[in-house]
């Protein structure tokens, strides 16, 4: 029987649940498996250090949730070069949304001639049949063609995503969390659905997923139990498109249900979630706050704007007044929902429309520079890359990394913009909110853990004045010469933030390895 390595690069360090799902699929199914996460920080020597090259089949997934372009991908396709180089006869598979979408450029590209084939959509049915085939010594080549769900760079047209149920599936094997006891994996992740119940028109998982399917709040909460037990793991993150789908009567339902579960069975933990505005502005107060009761410290919104006009054409099916009064409400319950999604920017977007989004934000006073300088992405299959290319607006570019940014705008003045962003602040990471989020989501554990909200919040506060007054200059004032010249200084302020910020998060780890809370 060969053996399957499962391999993953998530860009945070932490676990990667898609592969640890792979592994139990296959495991149950009689398969030798080994599952292995790798540390971005590490060189491509040590990750070569850490495969068994007595694996026959690779199977890297690329950690990807979003449209952005996954770094993992470059790292994992020079591992993949070093593999075929100990013997050319290795079989590389890569999967995941990113791969999935754009698997018709990487198979193209040279810089990806390592890898034979990509699953496009979920693996797990894939990837056994292609193990049954190898160890039967079919023909691969006649297998690929035979799949519509499996590409590789000789058979890439009439293919399609596979989708699979997901209450079909197994739970994900969480060795790692027994195995990795750092904060760099302080919280697992739970797939609670496969699809979303909207449609953003900058969103993939609409192509990706072509129907939702939803976990029960009783399945949830086995989940999560099991490994609250078993593991010094406390924090969970909810990764599925919104946690009150399918919405209405009955997302309230599972949400009260769930929560009274975690209550009830006295289950101390700390959870953080994705949940819309459309939902929330329209949910009472007390079902917020039960939530926060039960564990919900973080909630996630994808706002995006402050203009009706780009709502719609994100088809976000909210408004303003809504997006402001969700913020106020889950503010109300007390669950930190400051690390919002937003974007500043679009091919469509106008001094008016960029002053609109300014105004909300200023309002608002988020403290994630992302939320200022967030260009929309426009991905292949995506309902705005549509509307782009009709408009005459994309503008062609060989490397698909590139792409999903490639486009022009109408109005010149968006067009400087977001020239002075890409040259200015999309040369770094601009998520700005991870130790904050970081912070919200451990110190309900912690007896000072008040303290520590106090501290960061007014660190939040006067980091989200700064941005503010900085951004007036670009969006209100539009003198981008002016942002030019005192951009030195406003980095440096930044920098002091980050020296304050990462001092208290050290601070809290100190407590948290004191009062053996992880």
């Amino acid at each position: 029987m060969i053996k399957t390595s499962l391999i993953a690069l998530p860009d945070d360090g932490i676990e990667c649940v898609e592969i640890e799902r792979l592994q139990s699929f296959l495991s149950n199914n009689g398969y030798k498996t080994e599952c292995i996460h790798l540390n971005e920080a590490n060189s491509i020597n040590e990750h070569y250090s850490k495969i068994d090259l007595e694996s026959k089949l690779y199977f890297m997934y690329v950690f990807s949730d979003s449209s952005v372009y996954p770094k993992s991908i470059i790292v994992l396709s020079e591992l993949a070069q070093k593999i075929k180089r100990k013997s050319s006869q290795n079989i590389v598979v890569f999967g995941g949304k990113y791969v999935s979408i754009y698997y018709k450029e990487i198979l193209k590209d040279n810089r990806f001639s390592n890898i034979d084939y990509i699953v496009l959509g979920d693996t797990e049915y894939t990837m056994l049949e292609l193990i049954n085939s190898i160890e039967n010594n079919i023909i691969l080549s006649d297998f690929v063609k035979s799949h519509k769900n499996i590409a590789s760079k000789n058979s890439l047209n009439n293919k399609e995503f596979l989708n699979i149920n997901i209450n079909d599936l197994p739970l994900p094997d969480r060795t790692i969390l027994k195995k990795n006891k750092s904060f760099n994996n302080y919280y697992a992740t739970i797939c609670d659905s496969h699809g979303c119940c909207m449609n953003c028109s900058y969103c993939t998982r609409g192509q990706f997923y072509k129907k939702w399917t939803g976990r029960s709040a009783e399945s949830l909460f086995y989940e999560i139990k099991n490994i609250y037990i078993q593991s010094s793991v406390k924090c969970f993150w909810f990764t599925g498109g919104s946690f009150e789908d399918p919405g209405g009567e009955i997302g309230k339902k599972k949400i009260r249900d769930f929560c009274n579960l975690i209550i009830e069975n006295n289950i101390k933990v700390s959870m953080k979630c994705y949940i819309r505005s459309n939902f929330v502005s329209t949910v009472e107060i007390e079902l917020l706050k039960l939530m926060k009761k039960a564990g919900f410290h973080v909630a996630l919104v994808g706002v995006e704007s402050g203009n009706e006009l780009d709502l719609q054409l994100y088809n976000k099916g909210t408004t303003i007044e809504k997006n402001k009064i969700t913020l106020h409400k889950l503010r109300e319950a007390n669950i930190y929902t400051e690390h919002f999604g937003f974007i500043m920017i679009n091919p469509y977007s106008t001094p008016e429309r960029l002053q609109a989004n300014y105004h909300f934000l200023n309002e608002q006073q988020p403290h994630d520079l992302d939320n200022y300088v967030h260009h929309v992405v426009a991905d292949p299959g995506t309902a705005i890359r549509k509307q782009i290319e009709e408009d005459g607006l994309i503008i062609p570019n060989n490397d698909f990394l590139k792409m999903g940014t490639s486009y022009r705008f109408v109005n010149e003045y968006a067009a400087d913009v977001s020239a002075f962003l890409h040259q200015y602040f999309l040369i770094f990471n601009t998520e700005t909110a991870g130790i904050t989020t970081f912070i919200f989501h451990v110190t309900p554990f912690l007896p000072n853990g008040k303290i520590y909200e106090e501290k960061i919040t007014s660190i939040m506060r006067r980091r989200a004045k700064i941005y503010s007054e900085y951004f007036r200059i670009l969006y209100i004032d539009m003198d981008i010469g002016l942002c030019e010249r005192q951009y030195s200084g406003f980095m440096a302020i930044l920098n002091q933030f980050d020296i304050e910020i990462t001092n208290l998060k050290n601070k809290v780890i100190k407590d948290l390895i004191r009062y053996k809370i992880m």
